[in-house]
């Protein structure tokens, strides 16, 4: 008599799955309601939100001293969920630590070519968000440009 080898590996094989995912099964349900309160404590620890600026942040390009266009500026500090309420209440204080950062690029030439290098962008949202935990702390987690215009003479 001939047994025919592929159905009964295949018969084998799917015992075999059907009771490791049973056990699996069990042992999860068994730790996973603690595992989520866990994930959701630490979720809402990590959880953060956008503070949009209620205006544009426009500065003068200026290179060697001369007056080169404008540059205008749409951002957005990600902050804890927490510390939302206290980055609205603080917005004077933000765009005047935000504008002195962004003058100081524009003296230095730096605006210019702000739409076009990475590198440039990189560094004045390095500055910006150092600015911000300057009053915020470490709630102020990143700095979002979001839209960048250069008028350029």
């Amino acid at each position: 008599m001939k047994i025919p080898i592929i159905p009964l590996v295949f018969m084998i094989g799917a015992a075999l799955g059907g009771s490791g995912g049973w056990f699996a099964h069990s042992y999860i349900k068994s730790i996973g309601p603690a595992s989520s309160s866990a994930k959701e404590a630490t979720s809402a620890a990590d959880a953060t939100t956008l503070v949009k600026f209620s205006r544009q942040f426009v500065v003068p390009l200026t290179d060697n001293g001369r007056h080169r266009g404008l540059v205008a500026l749409d951002l957005f500090i990600e902050v804890q969920a927490s510390a939302s309420e206290n980055a609205y209440d603080m917005e004077v204080q933000l765009r005047d630590a935000f504008l002195t950062v962004l003058l100081g690029h524009s003296e230095r030439g730096e605006l210019l070519t702000l739409g076009a290098s990475p590198a440039t962008l990189e560094k004045v949202r390095a500055n910006l968000l150092a600015a911000a935990r300057s009053l915020l702390g470490e709630s102020a987690r990143a700095i979002l440009i979001t839209d960048v215009v250069v008028q350029a003479r």
